[in-house]
């Protein structure tokens, strides 16, 4: 069993996360343009998830801050912590992440690793009882149901690369939202999809 950190190794933490999701550039971006006009900086693309390197290293860091908040922080490293989620879930921010997500050039990027740390997301913000997860929640309800259907039916075989593409990494964050969250239906998706690509059922 790992030591927890201690309360000064957490701060610096948070710190540098805060860092890390606030800054735009380097960024890689995944989707599909359907013409010039998809070509946009992160922070338009995605209002809330724009920093870091990439959108799910984003969402990810957004997930450790709020883990961090609620295990404490000093009080001026969680007041700029709570500051940078409040600037960043906002839902008018997240109105516009799932407009790119349900329109075409956001129909499969990041899919199916950054659609989980979403999920993940949500799901902590939930547990911790925070407000700002009802302004993730409708993302989260796009996503969750776009998961569903893709492990049922869209991939046909899982992906094996040592990376973060490696479907079984998605699945098992995708099985602790299931299970916290008591949701049958995705666990059953998780768990068929699971069986069917790696125990041959």
């Amino acid at each position: 069993m790992r030591a927890p950190l201690e309360r000064g190794d957490r701060a610096v933490l948070a710190e540098t996360i805060r860092a890390s999701v606030r800054r735009e550039y380097p960024h890689v971006l995944a989707q599909e343009l359907q013409g010039d006009d998809g070509l946009r900086p992160p922070r338009e693309l995605h209002p809330a998830f724009y920093g870091s390197y990439d959108w799910h290293s984003a969402v990810h860091g957004h997930w450790a801050l709020v883990r961090l908040l609620a295990g404490g922080l000093p009080p001026d490293v969680a007041a700029a912590v709570e500051a940078t989620l409040d600037e960043h879930l906002r839902p008018d921010r997240l109105a516009r992440e799932l407009a790119f997500f349900a329109g075409p050039e956001g129909r499969n990027a990041e899919r199916p690793y950054g659609w989980s740390w979403l999920l993940r997301l949500h799901a902590e913000l939930e547990g911790a009882g925070d407000r700002r997860a009802a302004a993730t929640a409708p993302l989260a309800d796009h996503l969750r149901a776009r998961l569903v259907d893709y492990l049922a039916a869209t991939l046909a075989l899982p992906i094996r690369s040592g990376t973060h593409a490696n479907t079984a990494f998605s699945l098992r964050l995708l099985l602790q939202v299931a299970r916290d969250a008591g949701d049958a239906e995705l666990l059953d998706a998780v768990t068929v999809a699971a069986r069917r690509w790696f125990a041959g059922e």
